[in-house]
């Protein structure tokens, strides 16, 4: 019971290490090599669990071993152009200038449906509104619809807007966030100042965050029942 449970702990904490030095980007999307990184470890990693006979080291070494290889196999894609297109391939251009391109469909295996609830899901009913649809070597579709589709923005209108940036939360769930606040170029005094000016106290405040242009938003906890 205790072989199992010190076995399962360290294999978790190793996965977890490793899988942060192979990076955020390959955590959150994944390519053809970097699935079957993943499922290579999911299964060497549960083999000492599931079989406590089996020597741990049998289960570190190769977990290490194919790590080191994808890490190595991302940078040198990066340097070798060759590798890129072997491991990643290239985006397929599903909708070309307003028109769908049978052939790239049947040669992705794509079917009609699958291809117009990709349109719907990002907010387009009619695939006349699409001038590109392009699916990426994620497997992702990157859509860019027709000029006419395109919302109206300040730049089209010939309005000047101020940059907001990125708001910074000052509070979050009556916690204040000292290195944010720092950031935003406030201090305790400002929010005293806000807190008074809404009459509530820190710790009363669910979320405040303040951006480039001092604008500031404020909510406060609900109170309970």
């Amino acid at each position: 019971m205790y072989t199992i449970f010190f076995r399962t702990l360290l294999i978790y904490i190793l996965i977890t290490l490793l899988l942060r030095a192979m990076g955020k980007r390959q955590v959150g999307e994944l390519d053809m090599s970097e699935l079957v990184t993943t499922l290579l470890l999911s299964q060497i990693a549960s083999l000492p669990i599931e079989e406590p006979e089996i020597p741990i080291l049998h289960a570190i070494i190769p977990i290490l071993l194919i790590v080191a290889t994808e890490i190595i196999i991302t940078y040198l894609k990066g340097k070798v152009k060759f590798l890129r297109k072997l491991f990643e391939g290239k985006p397929s251009v599903i909708i070309d200038r307003g028109k769908i391109d049978q052939k790239e469909m049947s040669r992705m295996r794509l079917t009609l449906d699958e291809l117009l609830s990709e349109i719907r899901q990002q907010g387009f009913g009619d695939p006349a509104d699409v001038y590109y649809a392009i699916l990426e070597e994620n497997g992702k579709f990157s859509i860019l619809p027709r000029a006419e589709k395109n919302g109206l923005t300040p730049a089209d209108a010939g309005i000047k807007v101020k940059e907001s940036g990125c708001a910074l939360p000052i509070i979050c769930d009556g916690e204040i966030k000292g290195l944010n606040l720092k950031k935003s170029g406030k201090d305790e005094n400002w929010l005293a100042a806000v807190c008074k000016r809404e009459n509530c106290r820190p710790d009363e405040i669910f979320l405040l965050t303040v951006d480039e242009n001092n604008q500031v938003q404020l909510t406060k906890k609900e109170k309970k029942a």
